[in-house]
């Protein structure tokens, strides 16, 4: 593959990554603004984008749209140091244009509700390390899983939103259920909720406890993986 090929590879990577995170933030942050939806809604809603993005956009660049996901992928050698900030990028960017046109069409009485979808008063610090940490590994460990099928696609896509929806509904009401600091991040930035950003116990819970469930999801599929003494026969 020549240069001008990487080039363009690139370029719809990059292309691909932030049109679906700004999608899947855009939608997902409009469920909140819907007068404070019910777990089980705000489940299905993003199962249900998430399914969809994965289905539309797989084939470009794998459809991560989640730093932890594009960390685990980095961690299993799947993709390089310089793909990782290829792909971390366009989710930054893309949840920030993303929020940056809810801003445009969400009324500003509803504004509050988008970046108050997330809360630590309910539960104790430790306990919402614990919840988000626990369920971004059971998130990124199927997805893992799922990848070592001989044709993943698209059944990644279906397994993808089942666990995001299973998360969110098991999470929501507790911690959150972010696991995504990209779909974290940009609405707050755009809103102004730059307290909660620089928050240590906002950092801990949305960014440090989804990359250490990442990082476990990661050693178990590692241990889990096929070889001689398995009964699959995939590797």
């Amino acid at each position: 593959m020549n240069n001008n090929q990487d080039t363009q590879l690139s370029q719809r990577i990059i292309a691909a990554e932030l049109l679906g995170t700004a999608l899947f933030v855009f939608f997902s942050s409009t469920l909140n603004a819907l007068a404070f939806p019910s777990p089980l809604q705000l489940a299905t809603g993003k199962g249900m984008i998430l399914t969809l993005l994965t289905l539309t956009l797989y084939s470009v660049s794998l459809a991560h749209f989640n730093p932890c996901v594009t960390f685990a992928m980095f961690l299993r050698g799947a993709i390089s140091s310089s793909a990782a900030a290829i792909y971390l990028t366009a989710q930054f960017v893309g949840s920030y244009l993303g929020s940056l046109t809810l801003k445009f069409v969400i009324p500003p009485a509803d504004h509050i509700k988008i970046i108050d979808s997330t809360t630590l008063s309910k539960i104790a610090l430790h306990q919402a390390f614990f919840i988000e940490m626990l369920l971004t590994f059971f998130f990124i460990f199927t997805i893992l899983r799922t990848l070592r099928f001989k044709k993943p696609f698209p059944t990644i896509a279906v397994v993808t939103g089942t666990a995001l929806g299973t998360a969110t509904l098991i999470g929501h009401t507790l911690s959150g259920s972010v696991l995504n600091y990209a779909y974290y991040l940009g609405p707050r930035l755009v809103f102004s909720d730059i307290s909660a950003i620089l928050s240590l116990s906002q950092l801990l819970t949305y960014l440090v406890a989804p990359l250490t469930g990442s990082l476990l999801a990661w050693a178990c599929d590692r241990y889990f993986r096929c070889d001689s003494a398995c009964m699959c026969t995939t590797k």
